[in-house]
């Protein structure tokens, strides 16, 4: 028996750049537990259905995606990204 055809899927377009951040920066971002995740921006999720939403690969925990309003270009403390966190859902 043959095998059957593979069904091309056409690629959506990347966003690079969202508001003042662009692709391959690095940032800082409070992540969902509390904890602060440092890395670069992979890619952008402009229409998410809980916002928009970043792409950001990181040297520890790899690839992680979490809100463009809880990322930031310099560092943040734990204390802060917890207050972001709140402020923010």
């Amino acid at each position: 028996m043959a095998r059957k055809k593979k069904k091309k899927i056409p690629h959506r377009p990347q966003v690079l750049t969202f508001e003042d951040f662009n692709a391959d920066e690095m940032v800082w971002a409070a992540y969902l537990d509390g904890s602060v995740i440092e890395g670069k921006i992979v890619e952008f999720y402009p229409k998410d259905d809980q916002g928009p939403a970043v792409i950001i690969l990181t040297r520890e925990r790899g690839y992680r995606a979490c809100r463009v309003a809880n990322i930031r270009r310099q560092s943040i403390s734990r204390a802060e990204a917890k207050e972001i966190l709140l402020r923010n859902d």
